[in-house]
């Protein structure tokens, strides 16, 4: 049950960063001159989030499964 919990754990941190590094490694779209600091976040969190939804998952599984496969050999 630790394992998976761990597994887990390890998916949700991945996923977020994984996200967090999309949003602003990815060129955004244009934005107005006069925009707030959280207009400017919002854009970069909705701009392409299909995209950044996906590579996120993909990676975050392959970091979950990794940590059970490791996690076996123990």
């Amino acid at each position: 049950m630790k394992k998976k919990t761990l597994s887990v754990l390890l998916f949700v941190i991945t996923f977020i960063a994984t996200y967090t590094i999309l949003c602003f490694a990815l060129p955004g779209a244009k934005m107005a001159l006069g925009t707030t600091t959280l207009d400017r976040i919002w854009v970069a969190i909705t701009c392409m989030a299909l995209f950044k939804v996906v590579v996120s998952l993909v990676v975050a599984s392959i970091v979950g499964v990794l940590s059970m496969i490791v996690g076996k050999r123990e």
